[in-house]
């Protein structure tokens, strides 16, 4: 029993040792923290190196700083004042970027699979470099140096430049317009560069790259300019290149490097734009009653996407923004020749002229077409080829007149077949009301005559224009007058008539010739 009590009260010394040394052992152990990345850009992969390390006091600063574990400098040796001093003057992004390459052992991942989480820090200065082998269009790479001295929360900054492609309508600038056939208009690419991040690339390359559809022609450069600066042609490198089987022409206008250029004013907000003059040719797609126009431009913008790359300028690693796209209309009016009415038969043979003002337009027979005649896309059309009279086909009485803008037109019936009364002039109004969309615009075109009720087209969301009703008329010529014919009678008998008066005449002048001599 005496020996049962001795164990005893050994065992309870013991457990009371153990007690009063567990709040020793928790003190000595270091606390450790968590990186969260809020929001991350979808499929990055995010690489975490411990730069530095240190003692953390109570009052959460960071004291006897020395290298971490990534490999860049000899870990747990101090680091000079001086570097620290750097980086306290140049910023933790700058820093970022400087020795992203330098860091060759990570602390582990953030990733879609642990949440973007990383747990069992130490406290210290972590770089999260990332290590994403291709991002996205319209992404961009990132570096961040954060310091851990609890737990962090991160989202990743927006860095990468967005692409607007506009078309001049008038005065206004749209994703829309309607023009003439031949009529130079221009477009704008703006490329919207947000500042922030982008100061800490050394170079920064853009290359717009712009696809215009077989209907339209491009004609030169108008300016480029970086923020307020307009560019020399020394500045950038344009090239235009039109494919024989399709007509598509691609233009690209590459500036290699927007940093020098920008001046101090890198790294602020500020847009580079492209204008170029361009116009519809004869094989742009009209917008009628038969089916949808499609002169549909897109373009992309190119630009440099990796913050810590400080290589040679061309050979940047590259990015590219979403396809942006412009739509340009013009139109056909289509016009039909009848008899009497509506309902009639089609009358072949009566010339038609369209004037603006008091100008008489003319027109170059294409493929079945009569395209508004320019010397810009018709420089070979000869004097016949140019036509001013459009006349009503035989077998279907059709006439049309392709290529025009929305704008106020009269149309003049200048030959009429034999037998006919002439049509009165038609003053004609196309109204095109063009409205923009998220993808696609839509368009409502009204076409109204004098004496013709008005007719509208209505765009659907999923072409530029689908469903047409028709900018389409039909012109009613009467029969002319004409005198009785039938029967013997008809118009012999004003011959009769008209001899016997003759006759008589005579003999009423040869019997008075007789009374005077007697």
């Amino acid at each position: 029993m005496k020996t049962m009590k001795k164990l005893m009260a050994v065992v309870m010394v013991l457990a009371l040792g153990l007690l009063v040394a567990l709040p020793a052992l928790a003190t000595d152990t270091e606390p450790t923290y968590e990186i969260t990345m809020n929001s991350p850009q979808e499929g990055h992969v995010y690489k975490v190196y411990q730069v530095f390390t240190g003692d953390l006091s109570s009052d959460g600063k960071l004291s006897n700083v020395v290298y971490g574990n990534s490999g860049y400098g000899t870990e747990g040796q101090a680091v000079p004042a001086e570097e620290l001093e750097e980086l306290a003057e140049n910023g933790a992004e700058t820093f970022a970027k400087d020795h992203a390459a330098d860091m060759t052992v990570d602390s582990g991942e953030l990733n879609a699979a642990n949440n973007y989480k990383l747990s069992g820090l130490a406290a210290g200065y972590y770089l999260i470099k990332d290590m994403t082998e291709n991002v996205g269009t319209g992404d961009s790479y990132s570096a961040y140096m954060v310091e851990v001295v609890g737990n962090v929360n991160i989202t990743p900054k927006a860095d990468q430049p967005t692409l607007d492609k506009t078309v001049q309508d008038g005065e206004n600038w749209s994703d829309v317009a309607d023009h003439n056939v031949g009529e130079t208009f221009q477009f704008q690419l703006t490329a919207a560069l947000p500042g922030g991040n982008l100061a800490l690339y050394d170079s920064y390359k853009l290359v717009f790259t712009d696809t215009m559809s077989a209907g339209i022609t491009f004609e030169n450069i108008d300016s480029v300019m970086v923020g307020g600066t307009r560019l020399t042609a020394e500045q950038y490198t344009a090239n235009s290149v039109t494919a024989e089987d399709t007509g598509i022409t691609t233009l690209t206008v590459e500036i290699a490097d927007v940093v020098p250029i920008a001046g101090e004013a890198w790294g602020t907000a500020m847009n580079v734009v492209v204008t170029y003059n361009a116009h519809l040719n004869e094989k742009a797609t009209m917008t009628n009653a038969d089916g949808p126009t499609d002169n549909a431009n897109g373009a992309k913008l190119t630009y440099s996407n990796d913050p810590t790359y400080t290589g040679d300028p061309a050979g940047t690693p590259t990015g590219d923004t979403t396809e942006d796209k412009a739509f340009v209309y013009t139109f056909k009016l289509d016009g039909t020749k009848k008899i009497n009415s509506a309902d009639g038969d089609i009358l072949a043979g009566a010339g038609f002229t369209l004037y603006q003002g008091d100008t008489a337009l003319q027109f170059v027979l294409v493929n079945g077409i009569y395209v508004l005649y320019s010397e810009k896309v018709f420089p070979d059309a000869t004097e016949e080829e140019i036509l001013t009279e459009i006349v009503s086909a035989e077998g279907t009485g059709e006439f049309n007149f392709a290529g025009l803008a929305a704008g106020d037109y009269v149309l003049k019936e200048s030959t009429t077949p034999q037998g006919y009364n002439t049509c009165p002039d038609k003053t004609i109004t196309i109204e095109a009301v063009l409205t923009e969309d998220t993808d696609v615009p839509n368009a409502d075109i009204t076409m109204t005559t004098a004496d013709v009720e008005s007719e509208s087209i209505d765009g659907e969301n999923t072409t530029p224009v689908e469903n047409l009703d028709g900018t389409a008329l039909t012109i009613i010529n009467k029969s002319g007058a004409t005198l009785p014919s039938t029967g013997g009678i008809g118009t012999t008998i004003f011959y009769v008539v008209g001899g016997v008066l003759v006759v008589g005449a005579g003999v009423l002048l040869f019997a008075k010739r007789r009374m005077s001599r007697s």
